[in-house]
């Protein structure tokens, strides 16, 4: 099995989810992340590698990214991130979808019936921050996962630009891991892009794309990881209790 198609799941709950339903590489590269059933993105192929290692998730890369493996993992996840196509239609929101492995498509109005009580959900793919009126409802991708549970969403408002998508959202996660706000994390990931050499690639269209929708607030928190020595205290009181009742 090549390594973009490996999956890693412990059982364990409350980890981390990342999904690349990735045909194989003898498929044509796109160089965005637009409509298509025969997809191969070799941003996001290295993409969904680097933040799984990054964030320590399970991997659901190539034919392993199906709609039952989704659906089984995701539930259960702090941080979704799904590197993909979408296609939203404007003139049937609810048959919207996100595609996954072997041409398997996930719809908005599944998306809407799951339960998803994640921390945050990306969405590195095209045109999932946009809504469109069906009845009396307003309906988008990020405002499904809001109704299935997940408080905070991350979604692309156009077609996004394969490596600079890839580049950002890499960035997005380390600053994200340093303890910093969904929206600040984001910020810095486009100042770094703005700051590199790539002059012809700092026009908003590459690097503008990902919004970050509904609560911006921190995933990590520094002062939660940076203070565990401050419990040593209680730590040693308990072990003495311990002896003392043995005693």
């Amino acid at each position: 099995m090549h390594t973009s198609e490996r999956m890693t799941w412990t059982g364990k709950k409350r980890g981390n989810l990342v999904i690349a339903p990735q045909q194989t590489e003898t498929s044509t590269p796109f160089a965005v992340r637009n409509a298509t059933d025969n997809i191969y993105l070799q941003g996001a192929a290295t993409e969904a590698l680097i933040i799984s290692d990054l964030i320590s998730a399970t991997l659901l890369a190539g034919s392993t990214g199906s709609k039952e493996a989704f659906t089984k993992i995701a539930p259960e996840a702090v941080i979704l991130h799904i590197a993909s196509h979408a296609v939203f239609d404007d003139q049937s929101p609810n048959l919207s979808y996100l595609l996954l492995a072997q041409g398997e498509r996930l719809y908005l109005e599944e998306i809407y019936g799951l339960s998803l009580p994640t921390k945050l959900v990306v969405l590195s793919a095209c045109q999932t921050a946009t809504s469109a009126n069906y009845g009396r409802s307003l309906h988008a991708f990020h405002r499904a996962f809001f109704q299935a549970g997940t408080p905070s969403v991350i979604a692309g408002l156009w077609e996004l630009p394969d490596q600079a998508t890839s580049t950002i959202v890499e960035a997005f996660y380390r600053s994200l891991q340093e303890g910093a706000e969904k929206h600040q994390a984001l910020r810095k990931a486009h100042l770094e892009w703005l700051a590199t050499e790539q002059k012809v690639y700092q026009h908003p269209f590459f690097w503008a794309g990902l919004v970050v929708q509904g609560d911006a607030t921190a995933v990590y928190s520094k002062q939660q990881r940076g203070r565990w020595w401050m419990l040593l205290p209680v730590f040693f009181l308990i072990s003495l209790g311990i002896v003392w009742l043995r005693r």
